[in-house]
């Protein structure tokens, strides 16, 4: 867009920097809890009227989790994320799994099991390696051993 002497090019880069930096100030109004003459419940950003001797609630705005709380999803969504926790779980994605945790204590069944994975790995990985070293060491008849080793590896690591 060229505007008199000054040319403005928009990148992607910059486009998203916009949209980051007005999601990054949320607008957290104080929101009040009302009741209408006929008794309704009615929401609005000043205080109730305290001379129509209606109390004033405040309110935290849709969405908005409190401090060391957590969001809680809507039911639908959050058996669709249970689902997709539990099939990483099957398939012994732990880190994709993780991902998809809705309590702390999923949470933590994940970074174990990951943990307890990434440390068999390693252990497969070095037999792997040492038979590897053997079939160069001592000739062809280690080599079954050197594939067991590395299908054993592929297999629970990949």
């Amino acid at each position: 867009m060229n505007i008199g002497v000054i040319t403005v090019s928009f990148t992607p880069r910059l486009a998203l920097l916009a949209v980051l930096a007005i999601a990054a100030a949320p607008a957290w109004a104080q929101v009040y809890k009302c009741k209408s003459a006929d008794g309704s419940p009615v929401f609005q950003e000043s205080p109730c009227g305290s001379s129509t001797g209606i109390s004033t609630t405040p309110q935290p705005p849709a969405g908005a989790v409190r401090k060391g709380e957590q969001a809680k999803p809507a039911d639908s969504t959050n058996k669709a994320m249970n689902d997709a926790f539990q099939s990483r779980m099957d398939k012994k994605d732990y880190d994709g799994a993780l991902a998809f945790a809705t309590t702390d204590k999923q949470k933590e069944l994940a970074r174990k099991k990951s943990a307890e994975k990434n440390t068999k790995c390693e252990t497969l990985a070095a037999k792997a390696k040492q038979a590897q070293a053997d079939l160069q060491n001592k000739g062809e008849k280690w080599k079954s051993k050197a594939d067991a080793a590395n299908a054993e590896y592929t297999n629970y690591c990949r």
